[in-house]
Order: structure tokens, then sequence, then C-alpha cells
């Protein structure tokens, strides 16, 4: 059975056969025709804005949106439930930091060991058998404390890092969709040229029209959807992401003051 393919490989692969290159002779041949056909009947016509448009230059522009939309679409269905993932990480992010900053607070309170009195059953023990008891005790207790605080920031650092990856599994599709889209833009504009180039040829009003097309050069109403259906959830990303490259760099700091002190 073929393994389907993964909506990143999808992208790739539309990414590849992105007519990123020059038109074809057929493809050259029809919209050289059907800009004569227009410009012998007159069309395009100039719009009240100044504009020159045709039916052919509106289908042009209506199939960029409608293929564009569904590359969206596709990222956008993608990315919903991941998107629902990082609000439940988000959640579990500042759980842990506050478990976290409570350990810490614990670790740096702790009060240091002033009783040595003996315990029940070591009434025959030396004074220094006693006091090295205590100590014991109290290094495993201080290990405790510092135990819990590297294992909070081990799981602290463990949702961070999933956090990151879904982040970056969402920046490079949206980057692969925006790349998609321009190449097919690029195409489209490459069509348009040729049609225009053919119509100046026979338009009666030519003397007045522009010598040079007007690009298509606009952003796809299925990216503007995405991003304001989104937009929420890669800003409280990016937030988070930046809390936890506050927190790796205060905890590099603290390991080299507890070097130093050791040194």
């Amino acid at each position: 059975m073929k393994k389907k393919r993964t909506i990143e490989q999808e992208l790739h692969r539309e990414l590849r056969k992105g007519k990123a290159k020059g038109l074809g002779l057929l493809e050259t041949i029809h919209m050289n025709y059907l800009g004569k056909k227009d410009g012998k009947q007159g069309i395009p016509k100039e719009n009240d804005e100044g504009e020159w448009i045709s039916s052919v230059m509106n289908k042009e522009k209506n199939e960029y949106e409608e293929y564009c939309g569904k590359i969206w679409g596709m990222i956008s269905e993608e990315l919903e439930e991941k998107y629902k993932k990082c609000a439940v990480l988000d959640n579990e992010i500042s759980l842990l930091g506050k478990k976290l900053d409570a350990a810490r607070a614990a670790n740096k309170n702790a009060a240091p060991l002033t009783n040595f009195a003996r315990k029940r059953g070591e009434e025959d023990l030396a004074d220094s058998q006693v006091i090295a008891r205590r100590k014991r005790e109290e290094e495993k207790r201080m290990s405790a404390l510092r135990a819990k605080v590297e294992r909070l920031e081990d799981e602290l650092s463990s949702k961070y890092m999933e956090l990151a990856e879904l982040q970056h599994y969402a920046e490079e599709l949206t980057k692969l969709a925006r790349m998609i889209c321009e190449r097919v833009m690029s195409h489209i504009n490459q069509r348009l040229d040729i049609y225009w180039r053919a119509v100046l040829k026979f338009h009666a009003e030519r003397d007045g029209m522009p010598m040079v097309v007007r690009e298509l050069s606009i952003t796809p109403r299925g990216e503007t959807k995405y991003l304001s259906q989104n937009k929420g959830f890669e800003d409280a990303m990016k937030y988070t992401l930046t809390r936890f490259e506050k927190e790796v760099a205060e905890i590099n700091l603290r390991n080299v003051e507890k070097k130093e002190e050791v040194a």
C-alpha cells in the first residue's frame, strides 16, 4: 500500500512543480491567441479607476486566488490541532514555571543546619558521630531540594522544546505556502505579459494603453484569512519561547556561579 504523503511533503511537491520556469510553447500560443482575439474586440476595457480589465485577466487572478486558497486551507487544517496542542503546552509551561519558582525559593531559603542534638538511640554515640549523622541528613535534605529543582527544569525545558518544534513546523509550512504562491503569481504574470503584448498589436485604443501590463501583486485572501485566525496562537508561541530563552540564560548564569563557588 502506497504511503500517504504528509502535508509538508505535499507542499514541497507543489513547490517543485510551481512553474518557476518560463512558459511552454503551447501556453505561449494560447495566451497570444487570447490577446489577439480580445484586442480585435476592443478588450480590455478601462474602468472608472483607470484600470484595464478583461475576463481573461480576471480569470487569471481568480485562478490564483483559488489555488492559493487551497494551499492555505491545507495548512490551516493541518495546524488546527497543532495550535490546540500549543495552548495546552503553554498552560503546562505556566504551571511548571510556578512550581519551579517555588522549588527554587525552598532551596534558596532552606535554613542552615544548627541543631546537632542527639536523637533516640544515639545515646552511646560520640559527639563527632552524632554531628556526622546530622550533616549527612542535612545533605540528603538539600540534595532532595536540588534534585527537585533540576527535575522541574528538565520538565520545563522539554515542554519548551516541544513548543519550539511546533513553532518551527508552523513557520516551515507558512514559508512553503508563500513560496508556492509567489511562484504561481510569477507564472501568471508571465502569462499576462504575453496576453497584453498581443492585445496591444490589435487594440483600437492601444496608443492610450500602458505599454506594460500591470503585474498581479496581491496577498492571497487565503493567507490573510489564515493569519487573522491564527495570529493569537503565533504571538503566544513567540512570547513563551522568548521566556524560554530568558530562562535558559538564567540557568546558565546560576551554573557558572555554582562552579565559581566550588572553585
